[in-house]
């Protein structure tokens, strides 16, 4: 008499699946429209330094100049004859009207508020306060650049910190702090209200885009796929011409993770260009 021999189940031993997430800090984009012949404009600029004085790198702004009110005058006027404005600005403007509404106003994220996407300078605060209640995100962004003859190269990073899936464009755009120049504020008494030495802050000049390939880029270029994983990074190489009268010691890069779905930024940081060279 024989025993059959009754093999139990095979079984493969599987390593720990890796549920915890990765977090990064939040911050917001602010868009500030703005221009150098808007006399109540520097009041939504100190708004600005104010949200930025009090919550630092977690608010990121940058500043187009955009409309009638920043064209420039001739030269032969001897002020106001300095162009601020870019194409870039000026198709960011036209997509959601922001010198027709009337300047000073801005986009906080591209969210809307109340029904719209412009708010002005007054609400700033607020939304920036609710926005930033919380505090982190599974997005995480970072930038490396070098200086290549007249053009800045750049390697603009995001990291996800958690399984997602969805499109996403990745996009950074070139500001310059410090630009000493004419600037009217309506806050100072008559025959005093063009001011010569004012600091222009957060000026935008310009998107950066595929190398060789100039063109205006709003919004960022779209990520190589749409699902990803606990520690994907993914990157875009891209440029941008430095122009002679920049001053590379006050130029930052703002880099910014945008959602196609609800049109929306979800995660912004700004660098130093001379921290990231």
């Amino acid at each position: 008499m024989s025993c059959d021999v009754i093999e139990g189940p095979v079984t493969t031993e599987v390593g720990p699946i890796d549920t915890s997430t990765s977090s990064f800090t939040k911050a917001v984009l602010l868009v500030e429209f703005t221009g150098h012949k808007c006399g109540f404009c520097p009041a939504a600029g100190e708004t600005a330094a104010q949200l930025k004085s009090a919550y630092g790198s977690r608010v990121v702004v940058v500043a187009i100049h955009s409309g009638d009110l920043a064209r420039p005058s001739p030269p032969a006027a001897g002020k106001f004859y300095l162009d601020f404005r870019t194409d870039a600005g000026t198709a960011i403007d036209s997509e959601f009207g922001a010198s027709i509404s009337g300047l000073p106003t801005g986009l906080v994220n591209l969210l809307e508020f109340s029904g719209e996407q412009l708010v002005k300078n007054e609400a700033w605060p607020g939304i920036v306060d609710q926005l930033l209640q919380e505090a982190e995100l599974p997005y995480g962004l970072d930038a490396a650049a070098t200086i290549n003859g007249s053009n800045v190269e750049l390697t603009a990073s995001c990291e996800f910190g958690e399984p997602i899936s969805g499109k996403y464009n990745l996009g950074a755009y070139l500001t310059e702090d410090s630009i000493i120049a004419w600037q009217k504020d309506y806050t100072l008494p008559p025959g005093q209200t063009d001011i010569e030495n004012f600091e222009h802050k957060h000026v935008f000049r310009g998107n950066f885009y595929f190398p060789g390939s100039p063109s205006v880029i709003k919004w960022g270029s779209p990520l190589s796929k749409e699902e990803f994983i606990k520690g994907d990074v993914e990157s875009l190489d891209l440029e941008i011409e430095l122009l002679s009268d920049y001053n590379q010691d006050h130029l930052n890069v703002v880099l910014f993770l945008f959602d196609q779905e609800s049109g929306t930024i979800l995660q912004t940081k700004e660098f130093q260009l001379a921290d990231i060279l």
